[in-house]
């Protein structure tokens, strides 16, 4: 899985698996070529209406609340001047810029936190391979600020303890897995530990379908704020 996390407040780049996107100083001359695919998610709990930039252009025309997401958007590929505005007000050190391979599609969250100032990029090059008419594919992404490691019990067994995906920190992510088309149980626990944080019955996925599954919220978090899973289909 393709997948990095970029703080606002430095230049400094995580690897977290080896992809060509990039973040590049500022002072960057803007070269772009050729056409990329983008989908845009608020997943910053205490964030207003947000609104993302790509090179001065609006690509959130509606702006996004906390949850909601755009479908895929054209963007051009090659370098991006990208800026973050929360309620109509500029993050001025959400000004990044970044590089995008031509032809291939992106999962971009706006994540972290807005009033704490530790808002962060977190984008997932997506893989959209053709699959059989037997299996889905899923993979996870912790964006839960300040959460501990956390594991997903994915399984059509309510009693099943065996954890699908491991030790998943904030930012992070999974590879995709397949399963077999159905109806889940979801249980999200702290690593090494047999307490239920979340419990979803009846998580429905279909076969030839490609899934992103995001945690979102605080642990202990309320109202809209809760802790919660949220599902993304990638075709």
């Amino acid at each position: 899985m393709k997948i990095k996390f970029y703080p606002l407040f430095t230049l400094l780049i995580t690897v977290i698996s080896s992809t060509l996107w990039m973040s590049c100083s500022d002072t960057t001359p803007i070269l772009t070529f050729g056409e990329s695919k983008i989908r845009i998610i608020n997943a910053a709990p205490d964030a207003g209406n947000i609104k993302l930039y790509a090179n001065d252009s609006l690509k959130t025309p509606n702006g996004l609340s906390f949850g909601q997401s755009t479908d895929f958007t054209n963007i051009s590929g090659g370098i991006n001047k990208f800026l973050v505005k929360n309620n109509d007000q500029s993050i001025e050190k959400s000004r990044l810029n970044f590089k995008l391979d031509t032809n291939k599609k992106y999962t971009f969250f706006i994540a972290g936190g807005v009033t704490k100032d530790s808002l962060t990029y977190v984008s997932l090059k997506d893989n959209l391979t053709v699959l059989t008419d037997t299996t889905a594919k899923i993979r996870l992404v912790n964006l839960v600020p300040s959460s501990p490691f956390l594991d997903l019990i994915f399984s059509k067994d309510s009693t099943e303890n065996l954890a699908s995906f491991s030790n998943i920190n904030f930012k992070s992510g999974t590879d995709y897995k397949q399963f077999k088309p159905g109806i889940y149980f979801l249980k999200v626990r702290e690593s090494g530990n047999k307490i239920d944080l979340l419990n979803v019955p009846n998580f429905k996925i279909e076969a030839k379908k490609i899934y992103t599954l995001w945690l979102k919220g605080y642990i202990n978090g309320s109202g809209n704020q809760a802790l919660d899973a949220q599902i993304l289909k990638d075709n």
